[in-house]
């Protein structure tokens, strides 16, 4: 209130208004511009990175109320400071709903969001009125100004601590970037997929942390690219396409690499299901390995056996287990959906087996007996994109 002008003889209503006026305004800027920012982000990282984002949202919501707790002791920039921290809390509301209702989503195994919601208000509301009676009590024991920042900092950390307990303690079985990483680290090793429980203990909640495919395969994976885009760009010709086309074609995706950009490209058919786009995601992973291998970088740190096994299947003396039995084997994760970053352009091909007829009988001999040849019309395959 004292930045506002509260206790300040030259102050005046006007002045006092106006503050208020662009501090609140600074908000409502500040929550419109960050959740276009993050509607503009392709894979939905509020639900994606729920984990990330609630912790991130506490920080910086203690963050903001350290600010507006220092603007008396600088008074001529209490406007700036107060438009900041406005700012900051509408980050925080922002962020703190959408994570809210990713994890009510989540706690709801009965399909009773309205339950769990309602009961979560309720232990909000409890909590609130407790601080609120503890506040008083401060208030009635403490002298006027004792041990403020003390204060401050002893409950910012019990806030914090409490809050990283809570998020450690969520158990997500749904993929994410971060959590299908660490299934995938432990897959390519062992063949044997790690529980929920584990990879949650070990999934990073501190935003901008943890593995990426680039750090396991040396490659950036783009899902749901667009086939016109990249032959628009040359990064693929005609007859490699239909080479793939050939070689995908009782999948529902295939791969497209760029060696300059380091990506691997996976193009998905229309109508995909979200096992198809973890068993792309997977495939793309062994490309990418195969193809770092074979350039001697960052994979070639991975056991011998997943380096043969990788290099084996970019020189095709190797057939890959079926994509959609390796996910069914990932026991206790949920496959039917997932928060995998991936764009909504999708292609349709079909490869046909042409006719083919016989033009005669030809006599060959082979060591003094003859055999019976076929002699095959020539073939011009051609793939229906």
């Amino acid at each position: 209130m004292k930045g506002v002008g509260v206790g300040d003889t030259a102050a005046t209503p006007l002045a006092a208004s106006i503050t208020w006026i662009m501090k609140d305004g600074t908000g409502m800027v500040g929550r419109i511009v960050f959740a276009w920012w993050k509607g503009q982000v392709l894979h939905t990282c509020l639900d994606a990175e729920c984990k990330k984002w609630r912790l991130a949202a506490d920080f910086l919501n203690d963050l903001a109320i350290c600010l507006e707790l220092s603007v008396p002791l600088v008074m001529d920039y209490s406007t700036p400071l107060l438009c900041l921290s406005t700012s900051m809390k509408a980050i925080v509301g922002v962020a703190g709903g959408a994570t809210r209702a990713a994890i009510t989503q989540h706690q709801a195994i009965r399909n009773n969001m309205g339950d769990v919601s309602a009961k979560d208000g309720s232990q909000e509301t409890l909590v609130n009125l407790c601080a609120s009676f503890t506040g008083i009590a401060i208030l009635s024991t403490l002298d006027d100004n004792a041990y403020p920042w003390q204060l401050f900092l002893f409950f910012t950390c019990l806030h914090l601590f409490a809050n990283y307990c809570a998020v450690r303690a969520l158990h997500l079985v749904s993929f994410n970037a971060a959590r299908l990483m660490l299934v995938l680290q432990a897959y390519m090793v062992s063949e044997i997929a790690p529980t929920p429980q584990s990879v949650n203990s070990k999934e990073p909640i501190i935003l901008n942390t943890g593995l990426t495919e680039k750090d396991l395969c040396g490659y950036d994976i783009v899902l749901g690219s667009s086939i016109a885009n990249l032959v628009k760009s040359n990064w693929i010709q005609a007859n490699n396409l239909k080479f793939l086309t050939k070689f995908y074609r009782a999948r529902n995706y295939l791969h497209i690499l760029n060696k300059q950009k380091k990506k691997i490209y996976v193009i998905f058919r229309r109508n995909e299901t979200s096992s198809d786009i973890l068993q792309g995601y997977f495939h793309a992973m062994l490309y990418g390995t195969a193809a770092s291998i074979m350039d001697q970088e960052a994979a070639c740190l991975l056991p011998s056996s997943v380096a043969a096994w990788s290099k084996a299947l970019l020189t095709r003396n190797y057939t890959v287990d079926n994509g959609e039995t390796v996910v069914r084997s990932w026991s206790g994760w949920q496959t039917s959906h997932h928060y995998l970053p991936v764009d909504e352009w999708r292609g349709e091909w079909e490869w046909v087996e042409p006719y083919q007829k016989p033009e005669g009988k030809v006599l060959k001999k082979t060591n003094s007996t003859f055999s019976v040849v076929k002699k095959m019309a020539p073939i011009n395959k051609q793939p229906i994109l």
